[in-house]
């Protein structure tokens, strides 16, 4: 991924993704290159295609007051007590069903 920095939001992106806009007006976009992270990719093009919309909000991994994920192991046990449909770790994507 490449970014961090603050930029203007376009009214597109204040209409489509108003939760990753801050009260300002910008957001901190991350740009994921296809040769950089291609699993990543896929699944934000995926997204896109169904929705449209070629973004996803990118949060912290962890429970309340829980400190953030830092381990499969950790992801599995956040995933098995949350609330999360899906969970991408490596080259599985695990389903709650």
């Amino acid at each position: 991924m490449v970014g961090g920095a603050e930029l203007a939001c376009t009214e597109e992106m204040k209409r489509k993704c108003p939760a990753a806009v801050h009260i300002d007006g910008t957001a901190r976009p991350n740009f994921v290159r296809l040769e950089a992270n291609l699993s990543y990719y896929k699944i934000i093009k995926v997204y896109q295609e169904l929705t449209g919309i070629g973004a996803i909000l990118n949060t912290s991994f962890n429970m309340h007051e829980e400190p953030i994920i830092c381990t499969p192991s950790d992801a599995v046990r956040s995933f098995q007590s949350g609330s999360l449909d899906f969970l991408a770790l490596g080259n599985y994507l695990v389903s709650r069903d």
